[in-house]
Formats: C-alpha cells, sequence, structure tokens
C-alpha cells in the first residue's frame, strides 16, 4: 500500500509540471495501469478545486487541534510522533513565521541520526509553489558551506505540507551568545565578520537569505557561526515573475525596506539585515519593526566609525548601502586594522584624504598640512567682525596650499612625483620666502612640518621647525598662551627623543605651574612630556608621580573610557614598571588594554606600544610563552602603522628577539636583533638609547651561544657609546653587567670586577638600591666573590639580591634561576651540601619551565649538583 501511494505521489507531482493540454499524451505514456489513471485523475481535480485540509496552512492545523485538545496543550505537540519522511518528530524546536520546526529522529535506518524537521507553513497547492518549493529544496542541496546548516533531506508529505530535514545544530542565537558570554566589542566584531563571510559565499552563488535575524544565527560552544534557514531564498538568475506577487516573508525590524514595500530584492537587502544584526550586537538595541519608525538613538561611546558603518548599512536606499555582504566585511577589517573606512561622509577633508591614500606618503603629507590650515582657516572665519586684512591672509594661505599642491601633482609620472622629505623641504622653502602669510598661520605651517618630521624619525628636523614656528610666532603672542605652549611641548618631546632630557625639562619646568593651573588637555600633554624628559635624564623615579597626576587629571577630563585617560595610563604604567613597581604595573595596562578592545577603539601605535609593555612586564613576571606571543602581535601591528622602518618597531624586535636569546633560541634571536640593529642605524644616532639596548641585547646573545670574545666586543662598543651619549641610561648599566658577567667566564677576573663597579653606581644613580633591576648587580657582584674565593661575601649578595626579587614579585623568573644557582654554589663552596641540592632544584625547575632550550643555563646547573 504504501509503495503504491509512493507511486502516486510521484505521479502526482511530476504530473503537475506537464501543461493540461500535453496531459491526456503524457497519460497514455506513463501512466498504462487504469486504476493509477483513476486516482491519479481524482487527485488532480481535488488539486483544482481543493478546499479544506490540502488548502490550509499549517498553522491553522495546529490551530483547530488545539481547539479540540483543550487551553492545557499546546497544539504544536499534537503533531509529535508522526513522520515526515524516514524522520519522526520528538521535540518542538520554535516556530517562526515561516515554519514550525521540530528535533526528529531517523527511524528504521541502519544508523542513528538528529535533525531538524521544518514544516512550511504553506501547503503546497498547485505546480507552481511546487516549483517553488523544489527550487529552494535545490538551493539548499547545491549551497554547502562549513557556516551554513546542512540539508539532509525534503519532500511533501501525504497531507500536503512541505518539510525539509536540517542538520541539527547545537548551540544558541548570536545575541544571545553575546549577552551570556559578554565578548569584547572586537571580539563581537570578528565573530560578526564571520557571519559575513557565510552570507557573503551564499551572494557569490547568487543566493539572498532575505531573513537575517538572531534566531537565525547561532554561535556553537566553539563560537562557530552557523546560520540557518535559506528555505525562503531568492534565487538571483531564476527570472520568477510570480515573485513580485507573492506575499513578502520577512522578519520585522530585520526586513529592509524594498521587501516591506515589495520592492526588488537585491545583494544589499541581506546587507540591511546585517547591519541591523551588528547593531543590536555592539549596542544591545533591538530594531523597531517598521524601517520608517524614528531611527535608534546609538550610544554616545560608540566609535564613531562604527556608527558610519551602521548607517550605510541600514540606510534605507539599497543604493546607498555597501553593495554585499564581502563590502560590508572589508569595511570592518579595515576599522579593525586602524584603516580608513569607506563609510567615511563626504566632507572636504574626507577628499582630500582620499586623494592622499592614491597617492600615497608624499601626498599625504600635504593632505595633513592642508587640513591642519583649513581647521585654522575655519576658525578664523567664524569670529566677529572679519576684517579685511583677515581676508587677504585667507587668501595667502590658499594661495600657499595651491603651491603645494602644484607640486605634488597628480599628473606628473609615478617616478617624478615628491617623496614626504622632498615635499617637507618644498613647504619650508616656500614658508621662507613668501612674506604674505600671517605670523600665527606661519607657526602653523611650521609646527605641522615638524609633527611630520618627528613621525618620520628626523627629531633634530623637528626640533629646528619648532623653533622657527615659535620665532614666527615673535611677540604677537604672548609667553604663556596656549598656541604657544603647544609648541613648546612638541619641542620638549623632540629634545627627549635626542636623549636631551635636562634641555626638555628646562623647556617645560617655567611653564608647568600656570598649566597646572588651567588643569586642561594642554597639561596632560606638558606633564607627559616632562615625565619622558626627566627620566630622559636619569630621573625615572619622578616618572610615576607625575604621569599619575596626568593620569588623574586626564580622567577628570574625559572619564575612564576615553583614548586620552587609556593613553595616559599606558605610559604611567610604564614608569611604574621602570621602578620596579611590576605588579602594579601589570595590573594597570592590562586593565587599560582591556577597556581599549571593550571600546572597540582602533588599535594604533599607542596600543602597539603598550602592548610591547605588556610583553616585558609577562617576561619579568616569568611568563615567556604569552611575553613572545603579545611582542609578536605587537610587531605585527607595528609594521602595519608604520610599512617603513621605525623605531617603535625596532624596540619591538629587540624585545622578542632577547626574550628568544634567553630562552635559548638562539636562531630566532639573531635574525630579530640583526633586523633590528640595522632599521636603528639608519634612523638614529650611535649614542642613543634604543642603539645601546640592541647593542646590549646583541652582546647578551653572543653570551648564550658561549661566544664570550665576542660578547665581550659587541658589550664594550655599547658602553663605549654609553660614554659618549647626553644622558646615562639604565640600559648602559645592564650592558656593563653582562659585560662583567662575559669577562668573568673568560676568566678576566680584575676587569669583571670594575665592570660590575660601574653597573652597580650607574644602577643606584639611576634608579637607587630597592629597584629589582639592582639585584641582577648584585648577583654580578656575587659572582665575582664566588670566582675570588669569598663565598661567605658572594651568599650575602645572592640573598640580597633574592629579597629584591621577592619583594618585587618577580619568583618565577630567570633572574632567581640565576641568583639561586649562584646560591647554591656559594653554600657548595661553604660545604652545606643539602641546602645546596636544596636550591639548585628550585632553580633547576624554574629554567626549565621559562627556557627548556637553553642548555647553558641547565648544564651549569647540572654541574654544581655533580659537584654536590
Amino acid at each position: 500500500m504504501a509503495s503504491s501511494f509512493s507511486r502516486l505521489r510521484e505521479l502526482f507531482e511530476r504530473c503537475l509540471e506537464v501543461p493540461e493540454g500535453e496531459r491526456p499524451q503524457w497519460f497514455e505514456t506513463h501512466v498504462p495501469d487504469t486504476g493509477e489513471r483513476i486516482e491519479l485523475e481524482l487527485m488532480l481535480a481535488a488539486d483544482c478545486h481543493a478546499t479544506g485540509f490540502l488548502r490550509d496552512d499549517v498553522a491553522a492545523h495546529l490551530d483547530r487541534i488545539a481547539a479540540h485538545a483543550g487551553d492545557d496543550e499546546v497544539p504544536p505537540e499534537a503533531l509529535l510522533g508522526r513522520r515526515y519522511g524516514t524522520f519522526e518528530l520528538r521535540r518542538l524546536i520554535g516556530r517562526g513565521g515561516q515554519g514550525t520546526v521540530y528535533l526528529a529522529e531517523r527511524v528504521g535506518g541502519d544508523f542513528a541520526q538528529t535533525v531538524a524537521v521544518k514544516l512550511l507553513h504553506r501547503g503546497i497547492h498547485d505546480a507552481g509553489e511546487l516549483r517553488r518549493f523544489r527550487r529552494e529544496r535545490a538551493i539548499l542541496a547545491r549551497f554547502e558551506h562549513a557556516g551554513v546548516a546542512r540539508l539532509i533531506d525534503g519532500g511533501v508529505s501525504a497531507d500536503g505540507i512541505p518539510y525539509l530535514a536540517m542538520e541539527y545544530v547545537d548551540g544558541e542565537p548570536i545575541d544571545r551568545w553575546c549577552e551570556h558570554n559578554a565578548p569584547s566589542v572586537e571580539a563581537r566584531l570578528r565573530l560578526f565578520l564571520d557571519l559575513c563571510s557565510v552570507v557573503a559565499a551564499a551572494q557569490r552563488a547568487l543566493i539572498v537569505h532575505r531573513d537575517l535575524k538572531p534566531s537565525n544565527v547561532l554561535v556553537g560552544s566553539g563560537g562557530t557561526i552557523k546560520v540557518l534557514d535559506f528555505g525562503i531564498a531568492h534565487l538571483l538568475d531564476d527570472g520568477d515573475d510570480e515573485a513580485a506577487t507573492r506575499p513578502q516573508m520577512l522578519t520585522p525590524g530585520y526586513g529592509a525596506p524594498e521587501q516591506v514595500h515589495g520592492g526588488a530584492v537585491t545583494l544589499a537587502t541581506d546587507v540591511y539585515a546585517l547591519g541591523v544584526l551588528l547593531r543590536l550586537l555592539l549596542t544591545g538595541i533591538a530594531p523597531a519593526e517598521s524601517p520608517s519608525a524614528q531611527p535608534v538613538a546609538l550610544p554616545a561611546q560608540l566609535p564613531v566609525e562604527l556608527r558610519w558603518i551602521l548607517a550605510k548599512a541600514c540606510a534605507s536606499a539599497p543604493g546607498l548601502r555597501y553593495r554585499d555582504a564581502a563590502t560590508l566585511a572589508d569595511d570592518i577589517r579595515r576599522l579593525l586594522a586602524c584603516q580608513p573606512v569607506s563609510a567615511h561622509p563626504p566632507s572636504r577633508t574626507y577628499l582630500l584624504r582620499k586623494f592622499a591614500q592614491r597617492h600615497r606618503g608624499g601626498i599625504l603629507v600635504t593632505a595633513a598640512l592642508v587640513a591642519g590650515v583649513l581647521a585654522s582657516l575655519a576658525l578664523s572665519l567664524w569670529q566677529a567682525g572679519i576684517a579685511r586684512e583677515q581676508a587677504r591672509r585667507a587668501q595667502a594661505t590658499r594661495d600657499f596650499v595651491v603651491g603645494l599642491f602644484e607640486t605634488a601633482n597628480e599628473d606628473l609620472p609615478a617616478d617624478a612625483r615628491p617623496t614626504p622629505d622632498v615635499l617637507v623641504r618644498a613647504a619650508a622653502k616656500r614658508l621662507a620666502i613668501d612674506t604674505s602669510l600671517a605670523p600665527a598661520s606661519r607657526a602653523d605651517f611650521l609646527a605641522t612640518l615638524g609633527e611630520v618630521a618627528k613621525n618620520g624619525n628626523d627629531y633634530a628636523a623637528a626640533l629646528d621647525f619648532y623653533d622657527q614656528a615659535l620665532q614666527a610666532l615673535g611677540s604677537t603672542v604672548a609667553h604663556d598662551a596656549p598656541a604657544r605652549l603647544a609648541i613648546e611641548i612638541k619641542r620638549a618631546w623632540a629634545l627627549g627623543a635626542l636623549d636631551r632630557g635636562d634641555a626638555a625639562a628646562d623647556v617645560l619646568r617655567p611653564h608647568l605651574a600656570r598649566l597646572r593651573a588651567n588643569a586642561d588637555d594642554l597639561t596632560v600633554e606638558a606633564l607627559w612630556a616632562y615625565a619622558d624628559a626627566r627620566e630622559a635624564a636619569g630621573h625615572g623615579d619622578e616618572a610615576p608621580a607625575l604621569l599619575g597626576e596626568a593620569r588623574d587629571l586626564a580622567l577628570r577630563l574625559h572619564g575612564a573610557d576615553a583614548v586620552e585617560s587609556l593613553r595616559i595610563a599606558f605610559a604611567h604604567s610604564r614608569a611604574l614598571t621602570q621602578v620596579g613597581e611590576l605588579v602594579a604595573a601589570k595590573a594597570e595596562l592590562t586593565d587599560a588594554l582591556a577597556r581599549w578592545q571593550r571600546l572597540a577603539v582602533p588599535v594604533q601605535q599607542d596600543y602597539a606600544v603598550a602592548l610591547g609593555n605588556l610583553a616585558l612586564l609577562q617576561r619579568r613576571l616569568g611568563d615567556y610563552t604569552q611575553a613572545i606571543a603579545t611582542t609578536t602581535e605587537a610587531l605585527a601591528l607595528s609594521r602595519r602603522i608604520h610599512p617603513r622602518p621605525h623605531e617603535d618597531t625596532a624596540a619591538l624586535l629587540q624585545v622578542l628577539g632577547q626574550l628568544h636569546a634567553e630562552r635559548g633560541e638562539t636562531a630566532q634571536a639573531s635574525s630579530l636583533l640583526q633586523e633590528a640593529a640595522t632599521m636603528l642605524e639608519s634612523l638614529l644616532p650611535p649614542g642613543h638609547a634604543l642603539r645601546i639596548g640592541v647593542a646590549g641585547s646583541l652582546g647578551l646573545l653572543a653570551f648564550e651561544r658561549h661566544e664570550y670574545a665576542q660578547s665581550v666586543r659587541l658589550l664594550e662598543q655599547s658602553i663605549e657609546a654609553c660614554r659618549s651619549s647626553a644622558a646615562p641610561s639604565s640600559r648602559c648599566a645592564t650592558n656593563e653587567q653582562w659585560l662583567s658577567t662575559s669577562l668573568l667566564r673568560l676568566g678576566r677576573l680584575d676587569e669583571a670586577r670594575a665592570a660590575n663597579a660601574h653597573a652597580l653606581a650607574r644602577r643606584a644613580q639611576l634608579q637607587g638600591t630597592t629597584n629589582p633591576d639592582y639585584a641582577i648587580m648584585l648577583r654580578g657582584r656575587a659572582d665575582v666573590r664566588l670566582a675570588e674565593g669569598n663565598p661567605a661575601a658572594a651568599l650575602a649578595d645572592y640573598d640580597a639580591a633574592l629579597a629584591l626579587i621577592a619583594q618585587a614579585g618577580i619568583d618565577a623568573s630567570l633572574e632567581r634561576a640565576s641568583a639561586l644557582g649562584g646560591r647554591a654554589e656559594s653554600l657548595l663552596a661553604l660545604d652545606r651540601p643539602g641546602e645546596a641540592l636544596e636550591t639548585l632544584d628550585t632553580a633547576q625547575r624554574i629554567t626549565t619551565s621559562l627556557a627548556p632550550a637553553n642548555a647553558g643555563r641547565l648544564l651549569r646547573l647540572l654541574a654544581a649538583r655533580a659537584r654536590g
């Protein structure tokens, strides 16, 4: 009986596709049995004049069942236990505008299988609907993607209800998943990018989902995206004229305006739903049910570029939206990579920036200059009672800018267009001969040129431009006017970068009282620059208090989650690191980085430098694995921000190289440190602190390779550079101590003793004797005393070093392991083998955990154990 019905059903479906005039011939060919022909003709007649069950939606059937079952029963449960194809309905999952979904199990097969069966609300009423259903089923069958719930089976039941058996996805809607897991804004954007990649793949297959909403986007336990319900997808190349007359299938709030009004469905239709969904994920604000409702008010803290992206994605007109999901995803990626987004509203500044993007470095410099001039000009134009003289000055400013653009003419051949340094020189030359510019405009231009030079690591040129800017202001601007103070602060930054910390402090010191009284953003910047100057002058112990004052003022001015407050928190954390307050420094830095990520502030150089500082803290606190991962992330970001050589990139290369050197991974360390050294040679003078630091790291690398003579040579060169440096550096003290250790390995005891004495004195001068860095020098003196045959004095120094390390909370560190190893050797020399072996156990455990590839360190500990 079942096989007979199945054959009739198959014949019925095939016959529906045959035009009525051709059916008699089709019957003669395909239905020779008279009984089957009669049954089939009755089914066709019933289909043409169907009333009752076959004409009703599934929802109507459920309502009738509910009316007979009573109020205490859930109507959809009436279908539980029924079979659709090879699947038996076991549990209701949910109901929507398109259908009802059940959890179902395969019955009667050789294997068990759990699926989600969707019963569509509309039955199969005519041949056209059957064709559409088959087409939708074909869409799912042909479109395979890891992010889409897979189609397993589908058909039409005996009572005319179409069904689809889909892969069952164990997950929760994307909005609820975000509520429960509270990911950062950046993590939400990356999750959204996964969704966009699924939708983009469908759109490349010319498939539009048309019903994207949270319940159709599930997130599994591993954070993987699965998109459900492509059953109402519109195939762009199907040419179905009936689409316009079918009822619109959408979810209020997520359906695009063209869906609501019966317009054409395009790829931009799904973009609208994606935009609404992104807005929900970022703000928690549910969408209005009608696109014509009042626009949703976005939270004030939402970054402006995200506002632009949401506005473009949710534009009423399809032509104003992103073209497709892939284009939307590209803008999100640009935002995450600190690049300009295409959703930026049109403006003169924006067009100027686009012009600069086409012509890269050279025009970018010019664009920066123009932006500064336009801002200054706009401010002046709003002043009351504009005089004729001001109009003349504005005209002179415009002429100056036009002249610069002529220098960078885009019609020139690519190899003839000016580079940034050429544009800067051209601008400086024009300023020298152009007498029509007002002093304030001339000063603005010169200060901008100084910023360009500073960003290009040419601090000497930057300082010269700042000096010229102050000279241009002359007596026209008061000594303590904000315009003059802003340039003085920039000048101090440049002096500090040139290791002229005392000169930088002298620039700022006379203005600090007035700046503190003003208590504004300029005060924050001045305190920061002054702290940097004092550190460059060898007074780093003053930096935490100065930066703490600047941080507290930034918090009062902007709040804890503002970029201004986060940047100063990064700097304050670094200052705490310098004075040895490592645990407090890491806590503040970790909190600031987490806030930056939660706010989805675009990552930039401040963020990259902060990551590098976090890596240093992780290393000092014994987490080498995480330190390497963090430095690698920071280095990749710095390379994106600075495609050309930059001192921040070189500093991160040095950190990563030294991490690998200390772990004994010398091949990786050599490549990174050589790149850092080469990069800095082209950027900074030999006596700069960064170059001294890299030279010291190369000396350490040679030491870890047991190339002690090479280590001595490199370290002596770095110390000679220290002597010619304008300001003392803590890196010099570290290099002197590494020199002492290398000399000791070569048996040059007197020289080792002298180098250690210099290191102790320099470190005490710079940071005092309670800083954990002083412990390294104490351990060096203990090594010398042990080599001199004075184990008792050596033991006292080792214990003093270990006390400083414990006070700083860096028990799990290579510094502690080295001090413990030396302490054990002192104990052995004092004939206390029991204590020595216990100490060696701890040293060996730390070294094996942090530097398993450093054979030299481990062998030294094993040799000491053998002597015990």
